[in-house]
This record gives structure tokens, sequence and C-alpha cells, in this order.
């Protein structure tokens, strides 16, 4: 639909040229791209409103393909915790991508609108950090789990050992994606009150939140 869009768009502003008799221009080709024109490797150019005109419903237009979500996690969702660490290790409600990451994107997607611009924009940066942190480390548990032992593999993973190495692992990524994130650099205390709230007083007592206080105090002190 937006590329027939876009070809209204280009006729109407041809037929325009030719009823006030202006002089030609070369027109730079507008990009149309499923991932958007400054992300797609192959966008679709339409180079001009003749190419437009001889377009039908029945034309077949090669887009780029959407990534496979499980490899780049889609931005400001919680999706890759259950389709794709869940899926692929099975480690039940309390395990780490149902019962911690995924609970605890939730509710900062819920609460979003109560932080300010500066927080809003550590939150989605945080969502997305701690999912691209799993690509690499789930596939590999999940292949110890279902592979068949040979001289370089280290099988004979249950489902307990990956889900338990699973969340000590992703629990290691959590204080650099915070401090990356901008943590410790928000400007309003609402916003820390806000933090507090989701994860509880509880977590601020865990091994990460240590890290992540030493982190920004380093960085609040130049060091």
């Amino acid at each position: 639909m937006r590329v027939l869009g876009l070809c209204v768009a280009l006729t109407v502003a041809a037929s325009v040229a030719d009823a006030q008799d202006l002089p030609q221009r070369t027109l730079s080709p507008p990009v149309y791209s499923a991932m958007g024109s400054d992300q797609s490797p192959e966008p679709l150019f339409l180079e001009s409103p003749t190419q437009c005109r001889n377009m039908s419903l029945k034309d077949n237009f090669t887009i780029t393909d959407f990534p496979d979500e499980c490899e780049y996690p889609i931005p400001h969702t919680c999706r890759y915790y259950i389709d794709c660490a869940e899926s692929s290790l099975s480690c039940g409600p309390h395990g780490y991508p149902v019962g911690y990451g995924f609970h605890y994107c939730s509710l900062f997607a819920r609460d979003l609108r109560e932080f300010s611009p500066g927080g809003r924009a550590w939150v989605l940066r945080t969502m997305t950090c701690l999912q691209h942190a799993l690509v690499p480390i789930v596939p590999a548990l999940a292949e110890r789990v279902n592979c068949r032992p040979g001289p370089e593999l280290e099988c004979g993973y249950d489902s307990d050992m990956a889900c338990g190495e699973l969340k000590e692992l992703a629990f290691d990524t959590h204080p650099k994606c915070y401090v990356d994130s901008g943590v410790c650099n928000l400007r309003s205390v609402r916003d820390y009150i806000l933090i507090a709230k989701v994860v509880g007083i509880g977590n601020f007592f865990t091994k990460q939140a240590v890290q992540t206080a030493f982190a920004c105090v380093k960085q609040w002190l130049g060091e």
C-alpha cells in the first residue's frame, strides 16, 4: 500500500508539472523498503511517475525480508524472551526468560509513560540491550542440550543446567547494559524512584546492582 501511495504522489506531481509547463528536472529516486531507507541493503527504487503508471496490483515487488527476530530482537518490545529464549530452552515460568526477563521488561513497558523523556530513552535502550546480549548465549546453550556428543562439542546438558547457566550469564550482562544505556546520567530523581518501584527494593542489593552503582560512582568522579 505504501508503494501504491508513493506512486500516486509521484503521478500527481508529474501531472501538475505538465499542466504548468515547468522545465524538466532530474529527481532523486525515492526509496521504499520494508526496513526503512537507511537500513535496507536492497531498497526498491521507483525511478519515475512513468514506472508507477505501468504498475498494477498484480506486480510482484522484491522487498527486503524482515530479519529473524531471534538474531535481531525487535526494538522496544519484550518478544525475544518468549519467542526465542523460552522457546529454545523451556525454562518454565520461574526461569530467567519468563520469570525475570519478560516479567521486568513488561513492567517497564507498562510504566514507560511515567518516566521523563530521558528516562523513557534509557528504558527503551536497556530493553533492547538486554535482549541483544542474549542472542549469542541462547542458541549456544540450546545446542548443548540438543546436540549429539562429539570430540569438539560439550553436550549432555539437560534443561535445568542450561537454564541455570542462562540465568548466570544473563545477569552478568545487566550492569553493562544499564550503564551503557545511560542510567548514571538520568537527570530526574523521579526516574530513579520509578526504577526502584519496578524492580523492587530487594533487587537493589544484588551483585548486579552493586556493580552498576560502582560504575556510576566512577563516572561521577570522572575516573
